[in-house]
């Protein structure tokens, strides 16, 4: 039980100092960017940044997609079947902003969200949407539409960059998601990246091999997990849990012991 609470009380830490991590190895050391990784003889892009790519191809009559990029991108697409939506909850940088602008917001004097604004949003698949639109467009302009315009594009390229121009960038980069959370939390990855909406939708077809899960037992239904999910989630319900992000927070704030687990699925 004392390595459990150890356990519970450095996870956000381990969760931001990981996001840091991704960042700095990704970013800076490897490649330039978090969503591309270039190996002798492969390279690996996101599924997402993958298909915008090909469509983009497709357009110009000009293939430069190898199967090399073809098994990376199947690479990429495998840790988000094994793993689900801990892309988002412990190496996307855009978490890391978000959840420290959630935390500045939660001490301040902002007023609360509009609750008509989010709950259209939370009927509307407005990141599916988005990702749809992003394939649409490249297929009709022949380059990838997201890319430029995506918050993680703007740090990897401001890390590039000099002076105003990649000061900018990441001034971008940072506003987006700021912005977001003074709606509500990880407002931007709930609403309108595509890139959680494509991982979400991988997991309502093929349950990841990590997942949370309540001991019905234990869960006195005290809504403690609900109140601390960024993603409003209920994990005593089990609905919606496809955008399940592992954060951990709910594991962090059960005060019940073993009313919420960590569960690794048998192949």
């Amino acid at each position: 039980m004392p390595a459990r609470k150890g356990f519970r009380a450095w996870a956000h830490k381990a969760r931001l100092a990981s996001q840091l991590a991704f960042l700095l190895l990704f970013v800076v050391i490897i490649s330039g960017a978090i969503c591309v990784f270039a190996a002798p003889g492969i390279s690996a892009l996101e599924p997402l940044g993958f298909l915008q790519v090909l469509l983009g191809e497709l357009r110009t009559g000009v293939m430069t997609l190898g199967l090399a990029a073809i098994v990376g991108a199947m690479a990429f697409l495998a840790v988000f079947v094994v793993f689900g939506g801990a892309f988002c909850g412990w190496a996307c940088p855009i978490g890391a902003v978000s959840d420290l602008a959630g935390r500045l917001r939660k001490t301040s004097r902002l007023k609360p969200h509009d609750k008509k604004v989010e709950g259209y949003f939370a009927n509307v698949p407005t990141r599916e949407t988005v990702a749809l639109a992003a394939l649409g467009a490249s297929l009709a302009t022949g380059a990838p539409a997201w890319c430029p315009i995506c918050p993680i594009g703007g740090v990897c390229r401001g890390i590039g960059l000099n002076g105003v121009v990649g000061g900018l960038e990441v001034a971008a980069f940072a506003a987006i998601p700021v912005a977001g959370e003074a709606k509500s939390n990880r407002w931007f990855c709930r609403h309108l990246c595509p890139v959680g909406g494509a991982i979400s939708l991988t997991r309502r077809f093929v349950s990841p091999t990590f997942k949370i899960k309540v001991n019905e037992e234990v869960c006195t239904g005290c809504l403690l997990c609900f109140r601390d999910c960024p993603y409003d989630l209920k994990p005593f319900d089990g609905k919606d849990m496809e955008k399940c992000i592992l954060c951990l927070k709910c594991y962090q704030s059960c005060p019940y012991g073993d009313g919420i687990q960590i569960k690794v699925r048998a192949w």
